[in-house]
């Protein structure tokens, strides 16, 4: 297979600062001074006990299988509530740091420990002290045990910078008869006082101290091991709604609310195309610019037609216009990841070539993440009236249907998965992975869903082919569509 011939323009673009680790351990003193003698017995059993640690396991398996979905490798991490050290070290940080106010936890998490970079401390997150300011900050089941909720968010901040953030893990409220029930039986380990607090409480909570909620979800139908059964329950059947609020688990994500709006941020307008000489110049010339620097990445698939000709045409006019170009139809997914690869902007944007979707609605993908009310962003063309035979009647349906299926899988509202107008940070892509290389729109979608981004759908207008004609083949793509969503029920966190 030929090479792809690119040819580039360059322009500088900021890259965001690393904080420095300055660890200022905390003695464990403080820690037994602040908590009851009751609540520092129950920490210490959680972890001094062979037989408790074997009827948590399971609990721990899917606690760190959710997080190392949600945190990327090679990020600084601070876990409040460590226990030991396997959830921890699961998530590869490039810094981490490890709090438990249990001082035996602390002690076998640096016995086992296999990572220099990852630090444990006994210590309460309010009295820790660190000039550092860490990617991700994830408190596990500390809500539930913490006597002032609202001090312990507010705690939170010192760690935190504009970009991280906080994932916070608790008890269902409605399981708390059945495992206070249960640890009078002596089959799960004894309880401690809890506060009830559901997710909605929570989010309050954030909201009081200044940050923002991304996403809400539970998980775990079944806490315990049972082969398969447990599998098709927990993978499955605890995303649909009704069971879904059964869970025993709650996960809460945020980040920082007080963030300054960004300096001008840069911008890629990536451009897939095949086949589209009669739409590509036409686009290209309605390009609007957004911020410090908007580039356009035309990125040509295979084309038979003269859309490369079309292209070189406007390089000279367009300086600000690039081309990527290779003989072999690959498909617009691969089109896409090409172009994200290729991309210079700190802003990404994916917009089709066939003009179905007026390019100038892209300055409101571009204002939703400079005022960062999202992460990113996904159009949607159910909102506005479709010009007459815009979208053929078995693509209606199908794309319809397909929402609703991927609603239940990823757990937040999504009208229309098939859009293809989309726009993302392009930090939070870097670990981009493609499977349908036909579309990649669901990619995106779930690749989102996994990351825990902010999501958000931008309305947009939805016109009629100009020239050219549609590649969408609502049967084919269907049958893959489908195969796709099964593969990421089963693997989301």
């Amino acid at each position: 297979m030929l090479q792809p011939q690119i040819q580039e323009k360059q322009h500088d673009v900021k890259s965001s600062p690393r904080a420095t680790v300055d660890w200022k351990t905390t003695d464990a003193a403080n820690v037994r001074a602040t908590l009851s003698p009751g609540a520092v017995r129950y920490f210490d059993t959680v972890v001094s006990s062979n037989r408790w640690k074997k009827k948590m396991a399971a609990y721990r398996e899917h606690t760190a299988q959710f997080l190392s979905q949600v945190v990327p490798p090679n990020k600084s991490v601070l876990l409040i509530g460590c226990l030991t050290a396997e959830i921890l070290e699961s998530l590869k940080p490039s810094v981490g740091v490890g709090l438990d106010v249990s001082e035996k936890a602390v002690r076998e998490a640096r016995a086992n420990s296999q990572n220099s970079n990852i630090k444990y401390h006994c210590a309460l997150p309010e009295n820790f002290k660190t000039t550092t300011k860490f990617d991700y900050v994830i408190l596990l089941n500390v809500v539930d045990h913490s006597e002032d909720v609202l001090a312990l968010v507010d705690s939170v901040r010192k760690f935190v910078h504009e970009d991280s953030r906080v994932i916070l893990s608790m008890l269902n409220p409605l399981w708390h008869p059945l495992v206070k029930f249960a640890s009078r039986l002596k089959i799960r380990i004894p309880d401690y006082k809890r506060n009830l607090v559901g997710s909605r409480i929570l989010a309050t909570a954030l909201e009081v101290k200044s940050f923002k909620v991304m996403d809400t979800c539970r998980r775990v139908l079944i806490p315990k091991r049972i082969p398969l059964v447990s599998w098709v329950c927990n993978q499955f059947l605890s995303r649909l709604p009704g069971l879904n609020a059964m869970c025993f688990l709650q996960y809460v994500t945020a980040k920082p609310a007080e963030l300054k709006r960004a300096a001008h941020s840069s911008c890629t307008v990536i451009v897939p195309c095949y086949n589209e000489e009669g739409n590509i110049a036409e686009c290209i010339r309605r390009v609007p610019e957004m911020g410090s620097f908007t580039e356009i990445l035309v990125v040509n698939d295979g084309s038979k037609d003269r859309t490369v000709e079309v292209v070189r045409s406007m390089l000279s006019t367009y300086p600000n216009l690039t081309l990527i170009t290779y003989e072999k139809n690959q498909g617009k997914g691969n089109a896409v990841l090409k172009g994200l690869q290729a991309a210079k902007g700190d802003y990404v944007m994916i917009l089709d070539a066939d003009m179905t979707v007026p390019p100038e609605e892209l300055t409101d993908f571009y204002d939703s993440l400079e005022s960062k009310t999202a992460d990113f962003a996904s159009g949607t063309r159910f909102l506005y009236p479709m010009e007459r035979e815009a979208m053929r009647l078995a693509n209606y349906f199908g794309n319809i249907v397909f929402s609703k299926l991927v609603e239940i899988i990823v757990g937040s509202k999504c009208s229309d998965t098939l859009c293809g107008t989309k726009a993302m940070r392009k930090v939070d892509f870097a670990d981009f992975k493609l499977e349908d290389s036909a579309w990649g729109d669901f990619d995106f979608i779930f690749h989102a869903a996994r990351r825990k981004l902010k999501c958000v759908e931008v309305p947009v207008h939805y016109k009629s082919r100009v020239a050219g004609e549609s590649k969408m083949k609502a049967f084919s793509s269907g049958i893959s569509f489908l195969k796709l969503c099964f593969r990421k029920w089963s693997e989301l966190p």
